[in-house]
This record gives structure tokens, sequence and C-alpha cells, in this order.
């Protein structure tokens, strides 16, 4: 394949990966489900977006930094469910456990 033509597909492949990471967002009934599902292609995105730095550093910059930006706006709601599991775990095994 060209070198071209494998660049248009990682980024192509990269928008995907955003896109549906915000229609997750949207769409999703279950918040934790689409949190989960969301960072999932957020990452995928920026790791097909880092093969395409040295043809394109300062979009791949800018665009990694958006993607970045975004994984972290839904850090807290991780956090959350995660700090929600382990309050459950914990009270599930009962005092003195």
């Amino acid at each position: 394949m060209r070198p071209v033509a494998e660049a248009r597909d990682l980024a192509l492949a990269a928008g995907a990966h955003a896109r549906a990471a915000g229609r997750l967002l949207v769409s999703e009934k279950d918040q934790v489900k689409a949190v989960h599902l969301a960072r999932r292609h957020i990452k995928r995105a920026r790791s097909l977006l880092r093969a395409l730095r040295p043809l394109a550093k300062a979009s791949v910059e800018r665009e990694n930094g958006f993607l970045r930006a975004c994984a972290h706006t839904l850090a807290p709601l991780r956090d959350a469910h995660a700090l929600e599991e382990a309050a459950r775990a914990v009270g599930a095994a009962g005092p003195g456990a």
C-alpha cells in the first residue's frame, strides 16, 4: 500500500473512533458502559494519530490534545463508578472482614 493511502486510512480510522465515542455518550442508556466504551474509542483514536505524527506533527498534536481533554473530562465519571464498586465490595464483605 502507498504511504499516502496508509496515512489516509489511519486518519479515517482515528476519526471514526472519535465519532463513535461521541455517539456512545449521546445514545447509550447505560452511562457506565458509555463512558467505558467512549474512553476505549478515544484511546484507539489517539493511538492511530500517533502513527501519523511524522507526517503532520502540528495537526496530530492539536487533535491528540483535543482527544486527551475529552478523556480527562470522562475520568471523574469513571473514577466515581470505580469508587462506588469498591464501596459495594467492602460493604458486601461485611463488618470486620
